[in-house]
């Protein structure tokens, strides 16, 4: 856990001296780390508090991503037929030597990406409360 504070206070140290250093970047809020060090600026988030958001999202991101492979796999193995059609979608598009999908390839494979998209409806990784 310290090492990962670590990490992000060496990135919140870099960014700040890219705020300070460009007058325009502290004005116009670009990403979710310039956001939280405005509410630091105002005296509304401490560091302490910075820090901890910054672990939540990481942890949340890595969870709802194993999850929906998980799921993904599970009906894959369930569905045999639904595994070789996603199987040569993927030796066609990108060859049989090819042993990493990159987020560059997804556009041609559209197969695998509805039956993500079906995990992700059937067994969603969080829980989505309605008014």
């Amino acid at each position: 856990f310290d090492k990962l504070i670590d990490v992000f206070q060496d990135i919140i140290r870099e960014r700040q001296k890219i705020r300070s250093s460009n007058a325009c970047a502290t004005k116009q809020t670009s990403d979710i780390l310039d956001t939280l060090l405005k509410l630091y600026e105002d005296n509304e988030l401490s560091m302490g508090e910075i820090n901890h958001l910054l672990v939540d999202i990481l942890d949340a991101g890595t969870d709802t991503t194993a999850s929906t492979l998980e799921w993904a796999m599970a009906e894959l193995v369930k569905n045999p037929k639904m595994m070789i059609r996603a199987q040569n979608e993927i030796e066609e598009a990108l060859g049989r030597s090819c042993s990493n999908i990159q987020e560059s390839d997804i556009s041609k494979l559209p197969y695998l990406k509805a039956i993500i998209k079906e995990s992700l409806r059937l067994h969603p990784p969080t829980v989505f409360l309605l008014p």
